[in-house]
């Protein structure tokens, strides 16, 4: 990674300028909500960049939608108004269970992906040293990491953000991840879940 300060770099449609790089076709995921102060350019194990901005944003709250089944209301005298409350029970055979019913179905997208996996690290292990062979069997096996990890911040992202926006309240159980995960029986399946990031995400979003 290689971090720009705001004197080494301009944003424009469609590129972005680099000291002593020149213009670099960026693809923009969104729009800019302001002027950035710095960007960082990162690439990964298999050889995609991404460009990071650093940019101010309001304190705002962000609106609440509302559930489309009938849920438990409890007045809240505090705010005036009334709160949806939902607790969170975190598992592997589903992912979690709230308290509304709802079963949220645990993807598994590490073990869907354990048979190309395992296959690709034995290509590796076979592969002659510093190799061109080598090389392109170690990009392949990066990719199939990289597709389990996007596809799995993929499926926390939509689930979190749908928990913070339909609720006012949402109560999680406290799990000692890292404990359970020196669990060797079920270490690879927590891992799998990605309760952390989980739990992380969530109260990102709910602190908006």
């Amino acid at each position: 990674a290689i971090r720009f300060a705001s004197n080494a770099f301009s944003v424009h449609s469609q590129s972005v300028y680099l000291a002593k790089i020149g213009h670099v076709k960026v693809v923009f995921s969104r729009p800019l909500p302001s002027e950035p102060s710095s960007v960082t350019i990162i690439k990964d194990t298999t050889g995609r960049y991404f460009a990071s901005f650093v940019v101010s944003l309001p304190t705002e709250i962000a609106p609440t939608t509302k559930r489309k089944q009938s849920l438990p209301v409890v007045e809240d005298d505090d705010l005036s108004r009334k709160a949806l409350r939902c607790g969170i029970d975190l598992g592997l055979t589903h992912f979690c269970i709230l308290s509304t019913g709802e079963k949220v179905e645990n993807p598994r997208l590490h073990k869907k992906m354990l048979r190309k996996i395992k296959l690709a690290n034995r290509r590796l292990a076979k592969a002659k040293k510093d190799s061109n062979r080598r090389k392109k069997r170690k990009l392949r096996l990066a990719k199939l990491h990289a597709k389990v990890k996007d596809q799995r911040t993929d499926f926390l992202h939509k689930l979190t953000t749908r928990l913070a926006t339909e609720n006012q309240s949402l109560a999680i159980e406290d799990l000692n991840v890292a404990g359970l995960v020196k669990n060797h029986k079920l270490s690879r399946a927590i891992s799998d879940a990605g309760w952390s990031n989980f739990k992380t995400l969530l109260q990102a979003k709910c602190d908006k």
